[in-house]
């Protein structure tokens, strides 16, 4: 396991929705802000939980030009402000978050 970071860029709650909402098709789980916010910007997600530490999340997630996580784009999950590469494609990066909360959504 990677040793924990010593910063973090803010603080997520993951809740896994198996048969609920989702703020992105085909994802099966939702990432929110400290206040609450969706985080819409996630392409891959790796949880680290050490029974002695922090549990923490690498996000990667799009990045702004200068190398900052986009948590929510203006128009949502669209690309609409988002920095593209030379590639045509979204600039990403992995960011460390501190991991707030996990849970399970049941059916409702």
């Amino acid at each position: 396991m990677p040793d924990r970071p010593e910063h973090f860029e803010g603080t997520v709650t993951i809740e896994w929705t198996p048969d609920g909402p989702s703020p992105m098709r085909g994802w099966r789980f939702m990432i929110s802000t400290e206040d609450g916010a969706p985080v819409t910007t996630v392409t891959d997600l790796t949880i680290h939980a050490s029974a002695d530490s922090t549990v923490w999340a690498e996000l990667t997630m799009f990045a702004d030009e200068d190398g900052n996580p986009v948590l929510i784009t203006e128009d949502g999950p669209r690309l609409a402000g988002i920095t593209l590469g030379d590639d045509g494609k979204p600039l990403t990066a992995t960011f460390a978050f501190e991991v707030a909360g996990m849970g399970v959504r049941g059916p409702s």
